[in-house]
């Protein structure tokens, strides 16, 4: 297998390691919040994305319905603010944010 890391054996597949032969992809044109999405690559993805809360609000992101990540804004602070999150879908899983993503990014 010369360089190639292995993550898993699936059956008599053997699957590359996250990273080994993905790259990052700007997904920010077809990607929505509130819109569930599902990793159907065969493979695990990492997901990058940063949202824009205003001087009250709350973001998420969610993989399988379960909270993976979180940002909130509480009155007095006023203006526009943004926030990095990243976080790993396995394949097969749903993932989705409930805020404006101002960027979004995946490697797969």
């Amino acid at each position: 297998m010369g360089n190639l890391i292995v993550q898993q054996i699936n059956g008599n597949k053997y699957v590359p390691a996250l990273g080994v032969d993905q790259s990052w992809k700007d997904m920010t044109a077809q990607r929505s919040s509130g819109v569930t999405y599902t990793n159907s690559t065969g493979r695990t993805i990492i997901v990058a994305f940063t949202f824009s809360l205003g001087s009250h609000g709350q973001g998420h992101a969610y993989v399988d319905d379960v909270r993976v990540a979180s940002a909130r804004i509480y009155g007095g602070v006023e203006g526009a603010h943004q926030f990095a999150c990243s976080f790993v879908v396995p394949n097969g899983s749903t993932y989705r944010t409930t805020n404006f993503a101002v960027f979004w990014a995946e490697l797969r």
